[in-house]
């Protein structure tokens, strides 16, 4: 399953040191802003299971087993668990927003230069302040097109 479109914007990203090559610590906090999503995804997995494993439909001829959560995962509250500890995401959005240094969410400014942090840019889909889609790809180039011409621009010099 895959979620688009979180109202969750609570996840951090910390630098960890002065050193850009060193891993920043990524807490994605999902689940955390009290919202129904979670309740959400325990009823997709519901559907999911009843439109691939219930017989009678016409996916059920085809599905074997369930292996993930397993056909020992049935409670709400065991598919809460479950999904808690294995959910993922590959992109983690808006933890770096871009904005002015006044903005309280603001991580880079308008060239992608953090802020407090010298000779260290970010262009990629954290500096959104809000989830772009599905597809982020156009946003990012966009993005990144308009931080290279300022990385050059600056070198040119």
């Amino acid at each position: 399953m895959i979620k688009v479109h979180s109202p969750n914007t609570l996840g951090t990203v910390d630098i960890q040191s002065a050193n850009p090559l060193d891993m920043p610590l990524i807490q994605m906090h999902r689940f955390a802003d009290g919202s129904d999503e979670l309740d959400r995804v325990v009823q997709n997995v519901r559907f999911i299971r009843k439109l691939l494993l219930k017989s009678g439909t016409k996916f059920a001829n085809y599905v074997v087993s369930e292996d993930l959560p397993g056909a020992n995962v049935t409670t709400d509250a065991d598919i809460k668990k479950f999904i808690k500890q294995y959910v993922w995401g590959h992109h983690v959005c808006c933890t770096s927003q871009m904005g002015k240094a006044n903005n309280k969410k603001a991580v880079t400014n308008s060239k992608g230069q953090v802020f407090g942090v010298s000779h260290l840019r970010i262009c990629d889909i954290s500096i959104f302040p809000k989830d772009p889609g599905y597809f982020p790809f156009l946003p990012i180039y966009i993005a990144s097109e308009k931080i290279a011409a300022e990385i050059t621009k600056k070198w040119k010099k």
